[in-house]
């Protein structure tokens, strides 16, 4: 390659990346300012900012700040990311109940994040008295709307006959929604479940199947073996 062509390309490089954080600095700035004038969506994007870090220092203090500001305007994401700070104590103390408060808020504007977060908390018991019963209720609503992770504690919980009765069909399906979607965890399962015929006919090019998409989903174990032990 000839001199000129190399710095040629090192200049487009180099305009490029100018280009890109002027266009990250103008929108921190803009997001700065509608935040500043109240709207709640610009509160919530700048509290995302200063989370993630994204554009901007990480600073948990002043992401928390701009989530609450949006959450008490009622936005949903914001909600739902302020429960998370409360819930892993990021730029406040930790606390299980105001983490509840926030994610049912947003939960009961439909947002499917929250609504299993808690599903979590009901299934495990923090911040709530344990209840499978209030957990499945919220993994469904959450399953419903999409959520992958919703649909794969389902699966569980009818495998498992917890807060529903065992029915290993419907605990296939489930698996199989969130595993179409991507999840690596419900392909490993789905590659057990049809190499033991759990829920679906015994299957085992259908086996090998799914757990070649896990494996290709980066688990590492699927790679590496023929199955994973995990139903029973």
């Amino acid at each position: 390659m000839k001199l000129k062509q190399i710095i040629y390309r090192v200049a487009i490089l180099a305009l490029s990346f100018v280009i890109s954080t002027l266009a990250i600095a103008v929108d921190f700035t803009t997001t700065v300012l509608l935040a500043e004038q109240g709207n709640p969506v610009a509160q919530a994007s700048l509290g995302k900012m200063y989370d993630d870090g994204d554009g901007v220092q990480n600073d948990y203090a002043k992401a928390f700040k701009w989530y609450e500001k949006a959450a008490f305007q009622g936005n949903p994401d914001a909600q739902y990311s302020l429960g998370l700070m409360y819930e892993n104590s990021r730029g406040i103390a930790q606390d299980y109940a105001k983490a509840i408060e926030f994610w049912r808020k947003s939960a009961n504007q439909g947002n499917a994040d929250a609504q299993f977060c808690l599903g979590l908390m009901y299934g495990n018991g923090r911040g709530v008295i344990k209840s499978y019963i209030k957990a499945y209720e919220w993994y469904k609503k959450a399953a419903d709307l999409g959520n992958r992770d919703a649909q794969l504690n389902l699966g569980t919980m009818h495998y498992e006959g917890q807060g529903v009765e065992k029915d290993y069909t419907k605990a296939f399906n489930w698996w199989q929604q969130a595993a179409n979607q991507g999840d690596k965890y419900a392909q490993v399962i789905l590659g057990e479940a049809y190499s033991k015929g759990i829920g679906v006919d015994q299957n085992h090019i259908k086996s090998r199947e799914w757990y070649d998409k896990a494996c290709s989903n980066e688990d590492q174990i699927s790679c590496d073996q023929n199955h994973y032990e995990i139903l029973d």
